[in-house]
């Protein structure tokens, strides 16, 4: 049977009903001898704040912050918005639930992997196509992969956003190869497509690491303590020196030029798109990293312009102040 998802509730008004949510997240107010909590609930259809008083409220609920969660209560209407009056919560056995209905995900997420694994066949150096190949072929890391989000909050976070990223990145990357080529534009002849691949695949891997699994959205301890660029590095970094224990040579300069790739694909420190502290220090160097940190950057703002677009329920033609991209954005 399909779980009942909160889209499907939201106008049953004065009706008992009974969900399985995600419960993101818990405030407790204590006022006058009386306890009432604000619960912020959330499946892959949307979020939902619930609110539980005093006459419902139990310490236990506070315990429940960040698990599945089967709640009991009633739709109501505050201010014209929806929210749930909850009555009674419990945290959710493993047989009553699918954890991938708790969080939005890209539809195509096996496409996007095609066309990654396409990209991966057609790299030349034999010592980049096996080093993608430790990475891709390993299954344990394809499912993490597949299933990362590619931010928290402002751009492709949701379940695959990792995977939609990627491959966007990687085809506008190469794309801008062929431009370039087509033109007839000799200065850049000695574009390395091979490494422009292998940039454009590898450049976020750190986010498997950093990144909590969903419908937990947030950054593991070391995300928030080292960022996804130093996690890539290391991931990189880690496998090279595997190779070179079961003697497959990777030459030094591909070395270089790759984690360099990594390591500068933010640009510079940017506190627009990565508001965290997960910027640069480093600069592109070379204009492989280049192409990697434009087409990153691109990629990255149109989509974090798309999700305010999306949450913004104001009537006008801009949306409120967007903080992350310090300015108001055009939604016609």
């Amino acid at each position: 049977m399909a779980k009942l998802m909160l889209n499907d509730v939201l106008e049953r008004y004065n009706e008992e009903i009974c969900i399985f949510l995600f419960l993101k997240k818990v405030v407790k107010d204590v006022k006058d001898g009386r306890t009432n909590l604000t619960v912020y609930l959330t499946d892959a259809s949307g979020e939902l704040v619930g609110k539980i008083w005093n006459d419902f409220y139990k310490p236990d609920f506070e315990r429940l912050e960040e698990k599945i969660v089967k709640v009991k209560g009633y739709i109501e209407l505050y201010r014209g918005i929806p929210q749930i009056k909850v009555i009674d919560m419990r945290i959710a056995k493993q047989n009553e639930y699918d954890t991938d209905d708790f969080s939005p995900s890209v539809d195509n997420v096996d496409e996007l992997m095609q066309t990654i694994f396409s990209y991966i066949n057609i790299v030349k150096k034999p010592h980049i196509k096996m080093l993608l190949r430790r990475f891709f072929d390993n299954d344990k890391f394809l499912k993490a992969f597949k299933r990362c989000q590619g931010g928290t909050t402002i751009h492709h976070a949701l379940r695959g956003g990792l995977a939609l990223h990627t491959a966007t990145v990687l085809i506008d990357a190469v794309s801008f190869i062929q431009i370039y080529e087509d033109a007839g534009n000799r200065i850049h002849e000695g574009f390395d497509r091979d490494m422009v691949i292998a940039g454009a695949i590898l450049h976020d891997i750190g986010k498997v690491k950093e990144y909590k699994s969903f419908p937990i959205n947030k950054r593991t301890i070391e995300g928030l303590m080292q960022g996804h660029l130093s996690l890539g590095y290391a991931m990189v970094y880690a496998a090279i020196r595997d190779m070179e224990r079961e003697e497959i040579q990777f030459p030094k300069e591909d070395e270089n030029k790759l984690l360099h790739i990594i390591l500068t694909h933010h640009g510079e420190l940017d506190d627009v798109i990565k508001p965290t502290s997960t910027g640069n220090i480093l600069k592109p160097s070379c204009v492989e990293a280049v192409i990697i940190s434009r087409t990153d950057e691109k990629d990255s703002r149109v989509n974090a312009f798309e999700t305010a677009i999306n949450e913004d329920n104001g009537d006008g033609d801009l949306t409120r102040f967007n903080y992350f991209m310090k300015t108001y954005i055009y939604k016609r």
